[in-house]
């Protein structure tokens, strides 16, 4: 011999893939569309499992994905700015209200600081109670000492203190 190795040209064996360049351009659109996967999968009529087990076996497609999924976000950003740098008033007070929330937001905070308890609770009755107050009485008030079992209702369904 003269020392020539011989190629042998690798024969692909199996079921052949799904993800022809027509579906992965599918895909992508629907992506670019907004879609979740579910309908990504269903507009490119490819089975989810083989869309997952694709994104696992195939590190390119699955940065397409990637980028396609944020593609929606990013196009938004870009024209909520465009439409502040042009001066719209309205835009800018809508991304202050999300952006800067601790100085713009409109919304009424349902819980504490950092998103703890509120101090103030009510009790069943419609009776404002201050938990810190309480605390600092140490028992003193013996109207709020009374049990439960103390408090019989009354025929209007108003409860009384007995």
């Amino acid at each position: 011999m003269t020392g020539k190795t011989i190629q042998k040209k690798k024969i692909k064996k199996g079921r052949p893939t799904v993800f022809t360049s027509e579906v992965v351009i599918k895909i992508i659109a629907g992506f670019h569309n907004g879609f979740n996967d579910t309908e990504v999968c269903l507009y490119a009529q490819i089975s989810r499992n083989a869309f997952y087990e694709e994104l696992k076996r195939n590190k390119a497609f699955s940065d397409k994905i990637t980028y396609a999924k944020g593609h929606p976000n990013m196009k938004a950003k870009e024209l909520v700015i465009t439409n502040i740098n042009e001066g719209d008033v309205a835009t800018a007070k809508w991304w202050l209200e999300r952006k800067a929330k601790s100085e713009f937001s409109l919304r009424i905070e349902q819980t504490g600081k950092d998103g703890g308890s509120i101090a103030n609770t009510v009790d069943i009755f419609g009776n404002a109670l201050d938990i810190k107050e309480e605390e600092e009485n140490d028992g003193d008030d013996k109207e709020s000492d009374k049990k439960d079992e103390d408090i019989q209702p009354e025929a209007t369904g108003t409860p009384q203190v007995s």
